[in-house]
Formats: C-alpha cells, structure tokens, sequence
C-alpha cells in the first residue's frame, strides 16, 4: 500500500492549512504577538484586549467603530 505524505497537526481532509504557507519562525512570532494581545488569556482577541494593547502604544481614544472594523 502507498505511504500517505505526513501532515501537520489540525489539517483535515479538504481544509486549507494556514500555516503552510509560514515559516516556523513566523508562527511562532505570530503566537507570541497573539499572546501579548490576548491580556486576559482566554485564546481570543476581543475588543477590551484590542483597546489595551492599543492605549499602551499611544492610542488612547478608540471609538468602538474603529474597533469593529
């Protein structure tokens, strides 16, 4: 029987995987960035995580439109 190619962890059958098209140095960049963001640590980034990350680089007046888009 043919060997099938390895794949990554969290690829399914027919779905695209993001991370391919990454390098690992990326992903892990991008992990570190999602991790100082999400303050609150519940793996999503809402808009309370948004607006603080943003008022401690200078932004202190985001309206909640800006948030949304």
């Amino acid at each position: 029987a043919p060997k099938k190619a390895k794949r990554r962890a969290g690829g399914g059958e027919g779905s695209s995987n993001v991370f391919s098209m990454f390098e690992q140095s990326q992903i892990q960049e991008y992990k570190e960035a999602f991790t100082i963001i999400d303050q609150n640590r519940d793996g999503i980034i809402s808009k309370d995580d948004l607006r603080d990350v943003l008022a401690s680089m200078g932004q202190l007046n985001v309206k909640n439109e800006e948030l949304e888009a």
